[in-house]
């Protein structure tokens, strides 16, 4: 996974029963809480971390936003 990146598209994927705007509502509170309000793109390590989960539980995302 390394050099691969996520986005709040990838997020949507993830959690698909959760809303558009619920999605990038969380998705914007973690970029302030890690203090990467200027980003777009997120490393796998980063978002596990962030969320609590295992980094196996996103490996079924076949290519992560580059």
């Amino acid at each position: 996974m390394e050099g691969l990146n996520i986005t709040v598209n990838d997020h949507m994927r993830l959690f698909p029963t959760i809303s558009k705007a619920t999605a990038y509502r969380e998705w914007n509170r973690m970029l302030d809480d890690l203090n990467l309000k200027n980003r777009k793109k997120v490393t796998p390590a980063e978002y596990c971390e962030y969320w609590q989960i295992d980094i196996s539980q996103i490996s079924h995302l076949s290519q992560f936003s580059q």
